[in-house]
């Protein structure tokens, strides 16, 4: 058996014809693949749907709807009742929870964690910017405040709402320490 013969420069530099791919064979059935596969198919296209059709809505369904959103309005009401009560009563929440419910302490005090349970049920439907201003804590109360302070006598204070302004209308973009670093040793360079 011959050994083979190691390339050489000149096999390198005129390589020999490369074999080109062959084109398609041309098909006697065109009318089979002159389609396009990705072309939608002429007429109705049906549709499967893969959920569930909904049925119509009884008049029995609209009521359960409406007894249980009339239910959870009064769960929210109830939480937010119980909240100010617990405001009230400096955190004692058998007092609150007696009020809330219309029971004696020594009962509320055998249900407690029923009670408590029930309560807090409504923290779902009451939103938290009601909450906020129920306890009017809402943001032109904040800002109210913070007006009140950054005008105050004492310099602490004053600087301390100033720098809260600040952060209540939000971070920008052209504040924080790179940019004021830049501004600085732009202003030094010139």
């Amino acid at each position: 058996m011959p050994r083979r013969k190691a390339k050489g420069d000149d096999q390198l530099l005129n390589p020999p014809e490369a074999v080109l791919a062959l084109p398609a064979p041309r098909v006697s059935h065109r009318h089979a693949h002159a389609e396009d596969p990705y072309e939608s198919p002429p007429g109705a296209v049906v549709v499967v749907s893969s959920s569930v059709p909904k049925r119509p809505q009884t008049p029995l369904d609209a009521t359960r709807r409406t007894v249980a959103r009339k239910d959870q309005q009064m769960r929210g009401n109830r939480y937010e009742r119980y909240l100010l009560l617990m405001q009230e009563y400096e955190g004692d929440q058998v007092k609150a929870l007696a009020e809330v419910y219309g029971l004696e302490p020594g009962e509320v005090r055998l249900r407690l964690r029923e009670l408590h349970a029930d309560v807090k049920s409504g923290i779902g439907s009451s939103s938290l910017s009601s909450i906020l201003e129920a306890q009017d804590l809402s943001m032109t109360a904040r800002a109210s405040l913070l007006r009140k302070h950054a005008y105050s006598e004492n310099p602490a204070a004053s600087l301390k709402a100033i720098q809260m302004v600040g952060e209540f209308e939000g971070a920008r973009s052209d504040t924080g320490s790179f940019e004021e670093y830049l501004r600085l040793a732009r202003s030094q360079k010139d």
